[in-house]
């Protein structure tokens, strides 16, 4: 692990209450050649002054507001190491986080994505580092991660693939992951924890929903997914529509929660929509038998 050089990076934007938290808890885990960056994205609420107090953080400050996307690759440019993590701002790291990422970047020795655990669902032992490997290629891509924050990716996979894509401005992580999973292998932590994720009404995540391009945006990310996972047409079909009802079932899910009234009449009529191309497909099948 002591080879290992990390650089932690924090894009954020009007979490002057989250963040000082999330850094300091960094900063607690860091090695000597570790770096803590935070790049504000033109903050109003004085995210930018917090975190500047704090001594030891490469702390940017955007000219004025560029966006998530743009952020995220900002925090790319920044970075010093070879190995960069993106931790979200509202998310938190548990003890001896930083540790477990360096123990996977040794597993392979070159460059791959490092996705860290989420859950407790493996129900492993707390202090067993257990992992997976998986190989680059179309079944990688298929199942590649879809949750960013923690993520640990070498540089030269920027350096050959690029940045996040600008164009998909609210799901960038959708479309990235599986392009790297294309020509790069994943570790894929399973214990111990590493991140905690924080689901609250004010995530980023949950304000998207309402745009209007949010819902075709995502349509063209899965369709880039099939395409790297070199699909015929009629699986891209498949593909597409599987993962479109999964995305909306999971957007139907929190909206009701957080009771969006909008985002729940949205997404219900496109699962509406869904059901009934279900029911046409199962009823042309059955006459094709028929006949």
């Amino acid at each position: 692990m002591n080879n290992i050089s990390l650089s932690i990076a924090i894009p954020t934007y009007n979490r002057k209450f989250n963040i000082k938290q999330l850094v300091l808890k960094i900063k607690n885990q860091i090695s000597i050649n570790d770096e803590i960056i935070v790049s504000d994205d033109f903050s109003d609420d004085g995210t930018y002054d917090e975190i500047i107090k704090i001594n030891g953080v490469k702390v940017y400050r955007n000219d004025f507001n560029l966006g998530m996307v743009n952020n995220w690759n900002k925090c790319i440019e920044y970075a010093k190491n070879d190995w960069i993590c993106i931790i979200h701002d509202d998310d938190d790291i548990y003890e001896n986080g930083l540790n477990i990422i360096k123990k996977a970047c040794n597993i392979i020795k070159a460059p791959c994505i490092i996705v860290p655990s989420y859950s407790y669902k493996y129900k492993y032992d707390d202090n067993e580092f257990i992992y997976e490997y998986i190989e680059q290629g179309a079944n990688a891509v298929i199942y590649a991660t879809s949750t960013p924050s923690g993520c640990t990716i070498h540089r030269n996979i920027f350096n050959n693939l690029g940045l996040y894509k600008t164009e998909y401005l609210y799901s960038p992580d959708l479309e990235f992951f599986p392009r790297i999973s294309k020509d790069y292998p994943t570790i894929k932590i399973k214990n111990p924890q590493i991140i905690r994720s924080s689901i609250h009404k004010k995530n980023y995540e949950f304000k998207t929903w309402r745009k209007d391009d949010f819902i075709p945006q995502l349509y063209s990310i899965e369709y880039d997914r099939a395409k790297y996972a070199n699909l015929n047409s009629e699986a891209t079909k498949y593909l597409v529509a599987t993962r479109m009802k999964g995305h909306l079932k999971h957007m139907y899910k929190y909206a009701k929660i957080n009771k969006d009234i909008a985002v729940i009449i949205k997404v219900a009529r496109l699962l509406i929509n869904y059901k009934l191309i279900d029911i046409l497909s199962k009823i042309q099948k059955l006459k094709s038998k028929l006949n």
